[in-house]
Parts: structure tokens; C-alpha cells; sequence
């Protein structure tokens, strides 16, 4: 129903894999009615949401809104499902929202995942570590 995590090892039968319920874990994601974009990441705290940060106080955000990959990493392809948006919360003091998005996984009962080999990662990649600005 949404991402998972990052694969980070595998043998022939087997993957380790970095979950989204990892403080080390961290995903460009986007508003989909709009296409704005931030990180997001796990808080630590509940198993059931993750934080969106960067998204600027101006972005019409609204409980309910549906929060999906990017397509900016290597990671994940365009408009893969996250969650929704639980949580907006505008603080004076900030220059950006504070943005609770429940999760589309339920990560307690997972039994198969799907993999995503892209298949132009390497390009990509090198691409990345290639290009000078001048």
C-alpha cells in the first residue's frame, strides 16, 4: 500500500532492508494535488506516521491531502503512495509547516514487498557524480 524502505544488502535468497521506520531513512515526497516537495522522515515515535519537512508555510496543506514520492532519488519512481497528510501545523515563529502524514504501510503486518530495480539507477548515478557547475 506504500514504500517500505531501501534495500541496502542481499545474498542470493535474502534482502536487508533499511526501513522507513528508520531514523536514517529519509525519502523525497510531494504533495500530489500540487507537486510540492520535501523530505520526509521517521520521527521515532509512532510506527503509523513520519514527518514532511521543507514545505513552505505559502503551500495550501490540509489534513487528508495524499503525500507521494517525488520521483527526485534514485529511490522510487514518481507518485508512489506514502500516506496522507494527519497533522499541519503552521508555527509563527517558523518558516515552514510542521506536517505529520500517516502512513499508508501498516508496518505490522507485513508479509511480502515488492522490489524496485531501476533499471537506469547507474546512469543516473553517474550522471550525479559527473556533473561540474560552472
Amino acid at each position: 500500500n506504500g514504500i517500505v524502505g531501501q534495500v541496502i544488502n542481499v545474498t542470493d535468497n535474502y534482502a536487508a532492508v533499511m526501513s522507513v521506520l528508520s531514523k536514517d531513512f529519509k525519502v523525497s515526497a510531494k504533495f500530489k494535488k500540487n507537486e510540492f516537495f520535501g523530505n520526509l522522515h521517521w520521527d521515532g515515535i509512532n510506527s503509523t506516521s513520519a514527518t514532511l519537512e521543507e514545505i513552505p508555510k505559502h503551500v495550501p496543506a490540509k489534513v487528508g491531502d495524499t503525500i507521494v514520492t517525488s520521483g527526485f532519488s534514485q529511490l522510487f519512481p514518481r507518485n508512489v503512495m506514502i500516506g496522507v497528510v494527519e497533522k499541519v501545523n503552521a508555527a509563527p515563529e517558523k518558516t515552514f509547516l510542521d506536517i505529520t502524514v500517516h502512513l499508508s504501510t501498516g508496518f505490522g503486518n507485513l508479509s511480502y514487498v515488492y522490489v524496485v530495480n531501476n533499471l537506469r539507477r547507474e546512469d543516473l548515478h553517474l550522471l550525479d557524480t559527473s556533473t561540474v557547475v560552472k
